[in-house]
């Protein structure tokens, strides 16, 4: 009997996932180095003082020029850190948290340029590391019991893996050049997924169980309701 090809062993690329990356790589191939892709493209100082809003939405899908490389990283992270979280929460609500901790992150970086915190300059913002490390994160903290290993070879923790992800990331990107605040949305979307899916403390844990038990109600032997 024939031994199965290697590739079988390729988790499979959920559908959300394989949609955000489908959709930022055709925007930036096709409007990446043209004047449209640049209007998609975040300007902290002009987003909301020139009410231009909808640049939050759309700095997710469009890489700025010279900067196509990233989706590199959003195939791969996408695929095999997006696929069990997506599976974990559902395709809608992937979806939905993964673009929500990336749009949030940016408007976050808007309203700092709105506030005069961010210099006017021609820097422009956009891309999925928002998303990507968001993804990276929740997977580390939501399936921190999970071990992996490609072919049985170098078996690596979910959270060992998914920090690697994040600090190279993050890393690589306070050294690519750019201006540090292009690191505001990422870390943003990180510290929300650490808010979200991230260990509750003790005393929040205590609550929880008190307002669960104030929800109990003792019925004494006698109390028998007939019907």
């Amino acid at each position: 009997m024939p031994a199965p090809p290697r590739w079988s062993a390729l988790p499979r690329f959920e559908r959300g996932g394989l949609a955000l990356f489908a959709a930022a790589a055709a925007t930036t191939a096709l409007l990446g180095d043209h004047r449209l892709g640049a209007s998609l493209l975040l300007d902290p100082a002009r987003t909301f003082a020139a009410g231009e809003a909808w640049r939050v939405l759309s700095a997710p899908f469009v890489f700025p020029e010279g900067r196509a490389g990233g989706l590199l990283l959003t195939l791969g992270v996408q695929w095999f850190l997006g696929g069990p979280v997506e599976r974990s929460l559902g395709t809608r609500r992937y979806l939905a948290w993964t673009l929500g901790a990336a749009v949030f992150g940016y408007a976050i970086l808007a309203a700092l340029g709105l506030a005069g915190l961010v210099p006017p300059g021609p820097a422009r913002f956009g891309g999925m590391l928002p998303a990507d490390l968001a993804v990276a994160t929740t997977f580390g903290l939501r399936l921190a019991h999970v071990r992996l290993s490609w072919m049985g070879v170098l078996p690596v923790g979910a959270r060992t893996l998914a920090g690697a992800v994040v600090g190279l990331a993050l890393a690589s990107e306070a050294l690519s050049g750019a201006p540090l605040v292009g690191l505001v949305p990422p870390v943003v979307a990180v510290a929300v997924a650490f808010a979200r899916f991230g260990p509750r403390p003790p005393f929040s844990r205590r609550a929880g169980r008190r307002r669960r038990a104030n929800h109990l109600r003792v019925v004494p032997p006698d109390d028998v309701t007939l019907h």
